[in-house]
């Protein structure tokens, strides 16, 4: 049997998987089904069903693999966070089991207190805000500069207290003189403001250039801007007192 002469020039009105055959031993002419054509194609038809199952698995089993991924990682970072305010915990707590924090490690305090302001942005817990103020408070007592800052911060933004300029600009000095940058900052926009303290431009200038010096950009813009505000003998005497203050500081 083969394909007849007219299919292989012309059109046998059929299916294009139809075709005229005619029998080499009797020469009758018949259409039937190409069955080799048939196999080619559903075997193009698996392959392209595989190759269609190879793209979404790469482009979604990925994308399932880096969610789980992503799952696992903040997993383990909640667990390692866990076990580090546990450790904070009994720390600040004055563990007996710790010699060297029998009376509060006010590093251990300060990093505590942060967590709960942390924690207080995610549950929105006035009770963590109290927490962290009181942790913050013992730490600030036994002279730790950061947590001095963070009081400062506290009672200049209102927050786990009622809101004290006075209290800030005390917190913020003693932060300021224990060598913390942003203090002396903050101290010299409340010195030019007058929040807290007398109004002194001299003071702000003091304070700016002495942040400036330790690397506070936002410090050396602000000071930059006070110079056209103070005389020939304001400056002067405000660079006098920066440098005598600077031997004083330490430098971190």
């Amino acid at each position: 049997m083969r394909k007849s002469r007219k299919q292989t020039k012309g059109k046998t009105g059929k299916s294009r998987l139809y075709f005229a055959y005619r029998c080499n031993q009797c020469g009758t002419r018949f259409v039937a089904a190409d069955t080799t054509l048939i196999g080619s194609l559903a075997i193009m038809g698996s392959l392209g069903f595989l190759l269609l199952i190879s793209i979404m698995w790469i482009i979604f089993g990925d994308s399932a693999d880096d969610e789980l991924l992503l799952q696992k990682t903040q997993d383990r970072a909640f667990e390692t966070e866990q076990s580090q305010a546990s450790g904070y915990r009994a720390v600040a707590a004055g563990d007996e089991l710790d010699p060297e924090s029998s009376n509060g490690s006010p590093l251990a305090q300060y990093r505590l207190a942060m967590q709960f302001f942390s924690q207080f942005d995610h549950t929105g817990d006035p009770g963590d805000l109290r927490k962290a103020h009181n942790l913050l408070q013992k730490s600030a007592n036994q002279g730790h500069a950061q947590a001095q800052a963070e009081l400062g911060n506290s009672y200049l933004a209102g927050r786990g207290v009622v809101q004290d300029f006075p209290l800030a600009a005390d917190w913020y000095q003693q932060a300021a003189k224990n060598g913390v940058p942003q203090a002396m900052y903050e101290l010299g926009k409340m010195a030019r403001s007058g929040w807290g303290m007398e109004q002194s431009i001299v003071d702000a200038y003091v304070w700016l250039n002495l942040a400036s010096a330790r690397g506070d950009l936002r410090a050396r813009d602000a000071r930059s801007q006070l110079i056209s505000q103070l005389s020939n003998e304001e400056l002067m005497e405000a660079q006098r007192r920066s440098r005598e203050l600077d031997q004083t500081i330490p430098q971190g």
